[in-house]
């Protein structure tokens, strides 16, 4: 199989892996009316225009968490700082998270796609696959994510079977529809 893909189109599009709507970032569900699952709340809504971190802050400060809610608040105020463009903060509370849960695979989906928006290619296919391969709520977004990595790092096959997997377990998402249609993919005869 030959792929043939358009690079110029790659390197609009695959900007929009930086601009990921929140139904790409994969927040982690806290249960309960506690100030975690408010946290959680915030970060499923994510946008760059709120990022308001106090429920999160409040959470590790304040309520008495096991290791799991806390390391699912920090992925979730992870999230909110990275939308609020604060990159080392959101960097800490990830490897905070995979420190005390290190088999929370959204910890590594989301500390994957920070790595993708900050040009650390390799980082974020070594993340995103190992978050895959731990399982997350939103595969989609890990798959659509190390599919703009590999076609960054030149990779166009992996790219290629990445955003059709996507698609697959996505299959109304726009993104991933639209990324494959840069490609042509032909048939080697022997």
């Amino acid at each position: 199989m030959l792929l043939k893909f358009n690079l110029n189109l790659c390197i609009l599009s695959c900007v929009s892996v930086l601009a990921l709507t929140n139904s790409a970032i994969a927040a982690i569900s806290v249960i309960g009316n506690s100030v975690a699952h408010a946290c959680y709340e915030d970060a499923k809504q994510a946008a760059p225009k709120h990022t308001d971190m106090s429920n999160c802050n409040r959470a590790l400060e304040e309520e008495t968490l096991d290791t799991r809610d806390r390391a699912a608040t920090m992925v979730n105020r992870g999230i909110l700082r990275m939308f609020a463009a604060n990159d080392n903060g959101a960097l800490d509370d990830y490897n905070g998270a995979i420190e005390l849960q290190p088999k929370m695979g959204d910890a590594y989906l989301n500390r994957g796609i920070l790595y993708l928006r900050t040009e650390k290619d390799a980082n974020a296919i070594a993340d995103l696959t190992k978050g895959l391969s731990l399982g997350s709520t939103k595969p989609e977004a890990g798959y659509y994510s190390r599919a703009v990595a590999y076609e960054l790092t030149g990779d166009v096959k992996s790219a290629y079977l990445d955003y059709r997997k996507a698609l697959e377990l996505a299959p109304t998402w726009a993104l991933p529809q639209e990324q494959l249609t840069r490609f042509q993919v032909k048939i080697k005869n022997n």
